[in-house]
């Protein structure tokens, strides 16, 4: 009975900015946002809400570069405490009321460093979940990523370009418990820029030569107009593949 009456979370939207690569540690820089939209099962009165965002073993950053950080919530548009630096965790609680008719609205945001290829990306709901949406934006300078996802056993590779934003999972009907998607982060190196050699102006020396009708002409030096060999353009590099890992 006490499942039934438990809040159940009407949409959840997740967005994963990567925002940086440390290219020494091979480490990721992500910036997540949720949105959680929570009803109550009995709508005719305002029902209180008290629950706890929780992240698990993050990766330490590279020497010399942010931390982890828990940067803001809001409930139902109105800000709820600080922002904070983390450790290799977070249990942030918070306490409040669903209204009556109406729904509540949940905002965080949450920053972190994963690994290539040693971490687990993956979310797990707490309580019944109507529908999930989970994008991935990529913000780094130059190159592209792709990303390994996993849902209901079933393997896809995405690719998201540079400046570009994806739409990963759509999900409906999650039951607490049930894992959602795993998904991973590889980096793929633009390819490097062909060079091409700059042709250089070919210069046509003249001399003049004085006609009866004091016409002057003029005309080429003696023998062919030197001609420069073009040089074959150098090959593109070969492009590069960083594997990126996976988080909790």
């Amino acid at each position: 009975m006490r499942d039934w009456l438990e809040p159940y979370a009407e949409t959840i939207t997740q967005v994963v900015k990567v925002t940086e690569y440390d290219d020494a540690a091979k480490m990721f820089f992500l910036e997540t946002e949720t949105i959680l939209e929570v009803r109550s099962y009995v709508d005719d009165v305002d029902a209180p809400f008290a629950s706890s965002i929780k992240y698990e073993k993050f990766s330490t950053p590279p020497p010399g570069k942010k931390s982890a950080s828990f940067t803001f919530l809001r409930i139902n548009d109105k800000p709820d405490g600080s922002g904070f630096a983390v450790g290799d965790s977070i249990n942030r609680s918070f306490v409040t009321n669903i209204p009556a008719e109406n729904l509540c609205k949940i905002e965080y945001a949450i920053n972190y460093w994963i690994q290539e290829k040693h971490e687990e990306n993956t979310y797990t709901p707490v309580r019944y979940t109507q529908k999930l949406a989970l994008k991935v934006e990529n913000r780094l300078m130059n190159d592209n990523l792709v990303v390994e996802l996993w849902t209901n056993n079933t393997p896809r590779r995405v690719i998201v370009g540079h400046s570009e934003t994806r739409d990963l999972v759509l999900q409906e009907n999650m039951k607490p418990g049930m894992r959602v998607y795993n998904f991973n982060v590889s980096l793929e190196r633009a390819a490097a820029q062909e060079e091409v050699l700059k042709p250089q102006p070919v210069q046509l020396t003249a001399k003049v030569l004085q006609q009866p009708a004091e016409t002057e002409i003029l005309t080429p030096t003696e023998g062919r107009p030197p001609v420069r060999a073009r040089s074959k353009p150098r090959k593109a590099a070969a492009k590069q593949k960083r594997t990126e890992g996976e988080t909790s």
